[in-house]
């Protein structure tokens, strides 16, 4: 992931549609196994996010805003 004013950063390029949710789903499932709590999805270039694009960015949000602690958001989405 790269770093991004101390955010970690997943960019979505490609947009989110059922080829490539399964590793989306897995990228951010490795960062926050990995402690990495303070997340943003960058989905600049995305083209297109149909119904389980956007439920994984739902669940991606929930995980995180889970491993913080429930105390504030952690994962951000930039658009």
């Amino acid at each position: 992931m790269d770093s991004l004013d101390g955010f970690y950063v997943t960019a979505v390029r490609d947009g989110l549609h059922w080829d490539n949710v399964q590793g989306f789903r897995e990228r951010v499932a490795q960062e926050l196994e990995a402690a990495c709590l303070r997340l943003l999805i960058d989905l600049r270039g995305t083209v297109r996010a149909d119904s389980t694009g956007l439920g994984a960015l739902l669940q991606a949000h929930t995980r995180a805003h889970r491993a913080a602690g429930n105390s504030a958001s952690r994962a951000w989405m930039r658009t």
